[in-house]
Parts: C-alpha cells; structure tokens; sequence
C-alpha cells in the first residue's frame, strides 16, 4: 500500500515540474537564437564598415559595403528593415535626423534600395541611392579623414512564440576610420 502512494506523489511531482522544465528549455532556446542574431548584426555592420572605409571615396563604397553586410545575413537579409551610413564623430552615435531621412551626412538605405544591389545603375553620386551623402565628397587626407558609422535595424520574429510572438528589432552600430589616401 505504501508503494503505490509513492508512485501517485512522484506522478504529481512529475506533472509540477514538466511545465517548469518546458518553459526554462523555451527560454534557453529564445536566448540562445536572439544572442546568435545580435552578434550576426554587429558582424554585418562591422562588415559594412570596414567595406565602406576600405573603399574610401570610390562612388561605389556605399553599395559595396551594402553587399559585404547583406552577405552576413545570408537568407535572414530580408529581415534588415534599415542601414544608414553616416558621417560620425567617432562616439558611434547616429544623429537622429539620419533615422528618418537621408542629410548631407547620412544615407538611409531600406529593403527597396537593398534590393538594388545588383544593378550598379541605382548608385553612384549622380543621382543614385546614395547621392545625399556622396562617398567621393568624404574625406580621406591622412590628417582629415572622416570616421564612418553603420547603423544597421533587423527584425527578429519570435523563435518559439512562448513568450510573445511578435519578436522585436535587434540594432548595432559600427564606426570606422577612413582609410586614408596614400596619394
């Protein structure tokens, strides 16, 4: 008799214990994939920048870097929802008017412009996607050179839906140094 006691307690501690074990383990899967996504955008942007600063003043640094930081992305690029390449003064902070249009120190590129990557017609200083912060107008003397900032939105949707299944946008921004004109 004492046993099957014991054998109704380990059966109700088990139902206790599983819906616990269930959301820890949803949890642990919904941290890992989000902390994969975020270093992915910090990767992307870093990318970009580091494309961006290489080509210094060539009319297609812009789309360049644009492509180095979609290659991150893989399959996931569709979710980038906006890039801005902007002048920075090295503290890495995007000014804000750069969040919501293109200035003559920022260039706002969303998933229409990042889906004319492939045609070099859509960029360039004459008129291109590119045209208000013009890659040949930025600064690349040794003692001048410019710092360049890329911001980079991704939507990340929910993995598991267990804790909402909206999912939330993940940001990072990397700033460089122009690479400075050895001329």
């Amino acid at each position: 008799m004492r046993r099957r006691r014991e054998r109704g307690a380990a059966m109700i501690e088990t139902v206790l214990v599983t819906p616990i074990l269930f959301v820890l383990m949803m949890g642990m899967l919904e941290v890992g994939v989000a902390w994969r996504d975020s270093v992915t955008v910090s990767t992307a942007a870093r990318n970009g920048a580091r494309t961006i600063t290489q080509l210094s003043t060539n009319d297609q640094a812009d789309r360049e870097g644009l492509r180095a930081l979609e290659a991150v992305f893989a399959e996931d690029a569709d979710r980038i929802q906006l890039v801005v390449v902007f002048q920075s003064d090295g503290a890495g902070q995007v000014p804000t008017s750069c969040l919501t249009a293109s200035s003559s120190i920022c260039n706002r590129y969303g998933p229409a412009q990042l889906g004319d990557l492939a045609d070099a017609g859509f960029w360039g200083c004459g008129g291109g996607h590119d045209a208000s912060y013009c890659p040949s107008n930025r600064e690349n003397r040794p003692q001048f050179a410019e710092y360049i900032g890329v911001y980079i939105e991704f939507d990340r949707p929910s993995v598991t839906g267990v804790f909402g299944g909206g999912g939330y946008t993940l940001r990072d921004t990397a700033v460089m140094r122009i690479e400075p004109d050895a001329t």
